[in-house]
């Protein structure tokens, strides 16, 4: 083989990798329908999705978890039982990366999931941690909700000003 050929390879499997790159999507802050999010019926527990990553080789659903009552015996934990759902198909979890804080009763977790279909608008959270199950439904980018919450604002409305110079 002719070094003119081994440095065409080289470029050609170059070029390649390079397209292969990973493209993410990501929903800083996203909005929800519902959640059920309390523990032992006492509203303990507060879960929050601050970010959610969407990328073509795996999800990523980050949360913040805050103890209520921080002088109490309730213990957050999440088990296998964890998933998120689009439509009828479940996709579990994966992983679970706990971040430190230093701050008593909260928990900072990026949970990995399989990669969600493309296109996908929404999806529904759901975790056990072996006596009570967490549901966080209707998680979509803020500007999703928005669209619904001002869906008879016309096109040419200037919502970021605080104004609507609409003609009706």
């Amino acid at each position: 083989m002719s070094k003119y050929a081994v440095i065409m390879a080289l470029l050609l499997l170059f070029s390649l990798t390079g397209r292969a790159k990973v493209k993410t999507t990501v929903w800083e802050n996203p909005s929800t329908e519902y959640g059920s999010h309390y523990g032992n019926g006492n509203f303990l527990l507060d879960l929050d999705v601050s970010k959610v990553e969407l990328k073509t080789d795996e999800t990523m659903v980050h949360i913040t978890a805050r103890l209520r009552q921080a002088e109490t015996d309730y213990a957050f934990q999440l088990t296998g039982d964890t998933y998120l759902k689009v439509g009828e198909k479940r996709f579990y979890r994966v992983l679970i990366d706990p971040k430190e804080t230093k701050e008593k009763g909260l928990y900072e977790l990026a949970i990995h999931f399989p990669p969600l279909p493309k296109g996908t608008k929404a999806f529904d959270f759901f975790a056990s941690n072996n006596q009570e199950t967490y549901q966080i439904k209707g998680i979509k980018p803020a500007e999703e909700r928005w669209k619904q919450l001002f869906w008879m604002i016309a096109p040419s409305t200037n919502v970021s000003s605080g104004t609507i110079d609409s003609a009706a």
